[in-house]
């Protein structure tokens, strides 16, 4: 079992060039300051793209709790991501581990390029998170990092006709983007 793939799953976002981020005064991000009105919106994810993106490359996870991801892009280039929780299990070789993890909240400024290339600009190194896995012999490891390599990262993202809206967020050259779907959330 590898009992540390998930927290060094975390950092999934492609980063690019860094810049200080001002989310009071959002102008550029990544060098762009066009602004698609598709994500104009909160968004809350449908499934758990984590949990099925590991388990389609072998890794027996699954997710046993969890509050809602959500994140809102702003129409004055601001975005937030709500904080994030969840519990989980991994089972191999008739061994379980359990863990759980909590995402800090985040916010930033975003922009679009051309084609489909959502830029987030996060303050400071972004979101941190934190793992635990509780394994079968009774240790414990925690892992705590950033979420990001660097302040900006840039995702694949797909407005769709039906009013969704797919996230592909990058990980690694070797192990493939990982497709978030994701749901308008209704106005409070």
């Amino acid at each position: 079992m590898r009992p540390l793939c998930f927290a060094s799953l975390m950092a999934l976002a492609a980063p690019v060039a860094s810049q200080p981020v001002d989310p009071d005064n959002c102008g550029q991000c990544a060098g762009s300051d066009f602004l698609d009105q598709c994500l104009i919106q909160s968004w809350e994810a449908s499934h758990n793209g984590p949990a099925a993106w590991m388990r389609a490359r072998g890794i027996p996870f699954t997710i046993t709790g969890e509050s809602a991801y959500i994140i809102t892009f702003h129409p004055d280039g601001e975005f937030v991501m709500e904080p994030y929780t969840y519990t989980y299990s991994v089972s191999a070789s008739g061994h379980t581990a359990t863990g759980d993890g909590e995402t800090t909240g985040g916010r930033g400024c975003w922009s679009t390029v051309s084609p489909n290339t959502l830029n987030l600009c996060h303050v400071g190194d972004g979101p941190k998170i934190s793992v635990t896995v509780r394994m079968p012999t009774g240790q414990i490891i925690n892992n705590n990092n950033s979420m990001f390599q660097k302040s900006t990262s840039a995702w694949r993202y797909f407005c769709e006709e039906s009013g969704g809206l797919t996230l592909d967020i990058a990980t690694s050259p070797s192990m493939g983007a990982m497709s978030v779907r994701m749901h308008r959330r209704p106005p409070p």
